[in-house]
């Protein structure tokens, strides 16, 4: 019995590619993996990173976030660069980030990396989120729910908002906003 195998010149063709979404649209996990899909590859690693009911003893109930699209974009591509400068067998990377409103377990990042082996996409995966966390001019808020009165409050958290960012660059935390205005 002979096998029927066809090869496309998709298949022969396959070049490295890196895609980049920031987005005000739900993420979906499928769409991010399929796009890294190789034929040379044996390995597709995925980073998602979901909303989370609690933070520092308090209920969330959602996170914001808010970016200047075209800085994050640039900085995700820099990431992108240093991953196939430090794993140069990577195939493919896709960064999803998500934008605005994000409820209770939807996904607010989706990081696909495919390799021909598990370990380099692993390891890439792991660094690309990291970096992404302190090197992205994307901001995040979360809304808490107050244990005291059931009120929702808003607490910030991660690095200075856009406006804070460009007066004094080396503000790195929101928690300072209110000695600023006061």
């Amino acid at each position: 019995m002979q096998a029927n195998i066809s090869i496309t010149m998709s298949d022969l063709e396959d070049k490295p590619k890196d895609l980049i979404k920031v987005t005000y649209e739900k993420l979906s996990t499928d769409e991010v993996a399929e796009t890294v899909k190789s034929p040379s590859c044996g390995a597709v690693s995925l980073f998602i990173g979901t909303t989370r009911n609690n933070f520092e003893g308090k209920k969330v109930v959602r996170l914001e976030y808010e970016a200047y699209i075209s800085m994050a974009e640039v900085e995700i591509k820099k990431i992108c660069r240093d991953i196939r400068h430090k794993w140069p067998m990577i195939q493919h990377i896709s960064i999803y980030h998500r934008l605005g409103v994000v409820d209770i377990t939807e996904a607010s990042v989706i990081i696909a990396i495919s390799s021909p082996h598990r370990s380099e996409s692993l390891e890439a995966v792991k660094y690309c989120i990291a970096t992404l966390k302190a090197t992205v001019p994307i901001w995040k808020k979360s809304s808490a729910c107050n244990y005291w009165n059931g009120a929702i409050v808003q607490q910030s958290g991660g690095r200075a908002p856009p406006s804070i960012a460009i007066l004094y660059p080396s503000l790195l935390l929101w928690p300072v906003l209110p000695r600023l205005t006061n």
